[in-house]
């Protein structure tokens, strides 16, 4: 798997303020929605692999 973006990362690791703070700061900065929501996706599919893996 590629490099995850900070996003992901705090995405991956339950981080929920950090992740609301870098969703209003890129959509903010212009971000499109749909490039947020995807680095969110990439986030929870790390997670449910670390699930997986207990």
């Amino acid at each position: 798997m590629s490099e995850l973006s900070e996003l992901a990362r705090a995405i991956a690791h339950c981080q929920e303020e950090q992740v609301k703070t870098l969703v209003r700061e890129k959509l903010d900065g212009g971000s499109p929605a749909g490039d947020v929501l995807a680095e969110c996706n990439r986030g929870m599919v790390e997670l449910g692999h670390r699930f997986d893996r207990g």
